[in-house]
């Protein structure tokens, strides 16, 4: 694509992002223990789990009952909600479909089974299926949890299958408001704690004030969006593997939306974005906060791809001993395609912002910007400070084929070329 192409995209981008910011310019719903805040239409029925025969005593299995409530909620003709009260709950996995106006607000904790044998499929914990206005809240003041005690699927060998995400949306987030998950905490996911899949929508679910702790080394992720629109803030991902992944295109010439603000990302391999194919971009990284992670946030093509990754904006940035803050390439080869050779095409990354950004790192890179000869990439940068976490150690930006414009002071000199059109 031409520079002046490109330039086309990102102004539609930058309209469709002032849309999708209006879309969600309403706070996210808030449940004090007595009263609804901020919600124009709280719900006006609640079904407690304990009057369908839940127990809630961590022993018990309180499936059965969990769905009958959800079902009358569902079928309600006015917004209701599914009460979780205190207590711990053991649920199996559920499929939610036509799920409608409907609130799952969880005040105690719900427990997935323990042994991998006890899940009757291998993809989900909860999957929400098209989803429309059926959110998961946590009663502000509560310790409202959800568990998903991944530590069996963790000890088996990877490559005996996929393990479960702990809440997977999948399929078309057109009504408003979106679905949503709001002010709990999550624990041990088998795989990733939030999954969103195939919305191919400029709005999509939303992920706020959310907890997501594993105990693991790498098994377990945090956020996985995949061919989706999401909005995410106020977020707290302490996993090991990636703590939000942005995959694949949205599908040929369809822009999507993508936001993360005020969030902090500990251990773990930080924002990862892959481009494979189609059309992906208009992703907004703000008010971040990266400790001891392995990245900062990379911004990767698939060199057998044939995709367009166009205009990623971080700004407001604070890394601490972080191993590279930034990564930028489109010569990778995902885990996911084996032998991959480049295309005769290749995937496109530019107009990659990095603004106001504080860091220490541990690689002895402060970026890492390789792409290749056919397809260079262009990042521009204003006011980076980035130094080595211990004195005297090594610190540079290394670029192979990266093109870009410098603003403001840059810690360490940039090596981005100037582009020469």
């Amino acid at each position: 694509m031409t520079q002046v192409s490109s330039a086309l995209w990102l102004a539609f981008a930058c309209c469709w992002t002032l849309l999708a910011l209006a879309a969600v310019a309403e706070p996210a719903v808030v449940f004090d223990g007595e009263n609804y805040l901020d919600v124009a239409e709280p719900p006006d029925h609640k079904y407690n789990v304990k009057a369908y025969g839940a127990v809630g005593d961590g022993q018990h299995n309180d499936t059965d009952a969990f769905r009958k409530a959800l079902k009358a909620a569902s079928e309600a003709v006015n917004y209701s909600s599914v009460w979780i009260p205190e207590g711990r709950y053991l649920i199996w996995p559920v499929l939610i479909e036509d799920c409608m106006n409907t609130w799952i607000e969880i005040e105690g904790t719900i427990m997935a089974p323990q042994e991998p044998e006890q899940w009757p499929q291998n993809e989900y914990y909860f999957h929400f299926v098209s989803p429309s206005n059926c959110s998961i809240v946590g009663v502000s003041g509560s310790s409202a949890e959800i568990r998903g005690n991944g530590m069996g699927w963790w000890s088996r060998p990877a490559e005996e299958g996929t393990a479960p995400t702990l809440l997977l949306y999948s399929g078309t987030f057109e009504s408003y408001p979106q679905p949503g998950v709001y002010n709990i905490s999550m624990f041990d996911a088998p795989s990733s704690h939030v999954r969103v899949l195939g919305s191919r929508m400029y709005s999509g679910p939303e992920v706020s004030g959310v907890k997501m702790v594993s105990t693991d080394t790498g098994r377990s992720s945090g956020i996985v969006v995949t061919n989706a629109s999401l909005f995410v803030e106020k977020v707290d991902i302490d996993v090991g593997g990636v703590h939000v992944t942005i995959e694949t295109g949205y599908g040929d010439n369809n822009y999507g939306f993508m936001r993360i603000d005020q969030s902090t990302f500990r251990r773990g391999e930080g924002v990862t974005i892959l481009m494979t194919d189609g059309l992906m971009g208009n992703i907004s990284l703000s008010n971040l906060d990266f400790y001891s992670t392995s990245y900062g946030i990379r911004a990767l093509g698939a060199r057998d791809g044939n995709g367009e990754l166009i205009g990623v904006f971080c700004d407001d940035l604070y890394m601490n001993e972080v191993g590279t803050p930034f990564y930028v390439s489109n010569d990778v080869c995902p885990k996911s395609h084996k032998g991959c050779t480049r295309s005769a095409k290749g995937t496109t990354v530019t107009s990659i912002q990095v603004s106001a950004a504080s860091a220490t790192q541990t690689s002895g890179h402060a970026g890492v910007f390789q792409c290749t000869a056919a397809k260079s990439c262009f990042i521009d940068m204003s006011d980076v400070d980035i130094r080595p976490a211990r004195v005297g150690d090594s610190n540079s930006f290394l670029c192979k084929n990266a093109q870009g414009f410098v603003n403001g002071a840059i810690s360490p000199e940039s090596c981005l070329k100037k582009p020469s059109f």
